[in-house]
């Protein structure tokens, strides 16, 4: 099964609600206003409940209260927006993907602190709108539902083959099916008409040195991954340093203090998210 037959196959089963595809439709349409886009969104109230807590929540630390999906879209931008609704809508979008090889629960934990992370990284180097970052970080790995679900019997033969050393997998994925969880996951996200940005480093977190117009983007994707992996398994801050090797990378070197100061800041941002975003996932 190639690429495009399964993202083709897994419509159904990872499709989002349709409001994400009218605001899509809304935002590329000039005659729409934001009152235009926020009565689309409003149409959804668990989401519009969701959006209103994460532009009220630390992430933006606004000194007044957002109270209107109108005010929201006015102080973060109709892109954020549109990224930040991408994201609340995604973790329920695959709700109906069903594998035996990954707990789902860890697969989304994993993917939300790659996104705080990746969305604090953007912050600490002064990246324009770090809401791309957040849901890149969040949708970095979703090819892999696909390929698990679609494909079970290869996937089982990836994770056995790469048991323990997840930077392994990548490569192994191209042994086995002639592509990886990365390239599934972009074509999926173009499907879903994301920006070439957002598409382009969740293609490349893996090679964060080959990605045309998106190579910070995809930088940041990679050393959020590689920080949540090294926590996962329990090393240090120095183990991390010496994981990433910022000579091969397009963004600078963080020092070991900013880095421990970092670490220490994500896990409540990360509770705090899963908080909001929970309610979208059942």
């Amino acid at each position: 099964m190639n690429i495009d037959e399964l993202v083709a196959n897994s419509v159904e089963l990872a499709s989002l609600p349709d409001v994400c595809i009218r605001l899509n439709e809304g935002i590329d349409n000039p005659h729409f206003s934001a009152k235009d886009l926020a009565d689309i969104l409003m149409l959804d109230t668990a989401l519009t409940s969701i959006l209103l807590k994460i532009v009220n929540s630390s992430f933006y630390n606004f000194t007044a209260p957002i109270d209107t999906i109108s005010r929201a879209i006015t102080v973060v931008g109709i892109d954020d927006l549109r990224s930040l609704v991408f994201a609340a809508s995604s973790i329920g979008a695959f709700k109906n993907i069903a594998t035996d090889l990954v707990d789902v629960n860890d697969f989304w934990v994993h993917s939300l602190y790659t996104a705080v992370a990746a969305r604090r990284l953007a912050k600490h180097y002064s990246i324009l709108h770090p809401e791309r970052l957040f849901i890149m970080g969040l949708l970095h790995d979703v090819g892999h539902l696909l390929m698990y679900h679609h494909l079970p019997k290869k996937s089982a033969d990836v994770l056995m083959r790469t048991q323990g050393e997840p930077q392994m997998v990548a490569d192994v994925e191209q042994e086995v099916f002639g592509y990886d969880h990365a390239q599934v996951g972009a074509r999926l996200l173009k499907s879903w008409r994301l920006s070439d940005n957002i598409i382009e480093a969740v293609n490349n977190h893996h090679n964060p040195t080959d990605t045309g117009d998106a190579v910070i983007e995809a930088n940041i994707t990679y050393l959020a991954n590689q920080m949540t992996t090294v926590f996962e398994h329990g090393m240090s801050v120095s183990s991390l340093m010496d994981e990433v090797d910022f000579k091969n990378l397009a963004i600078n070197e963080i020092s070991m203090e900013d880095m421990e100061s970092l670490t220490l800041e994500i896990p409540a941002l990360f509770t705090e998210s899963k908080v909001i975003i929970a309610p979208l996932a059942v």
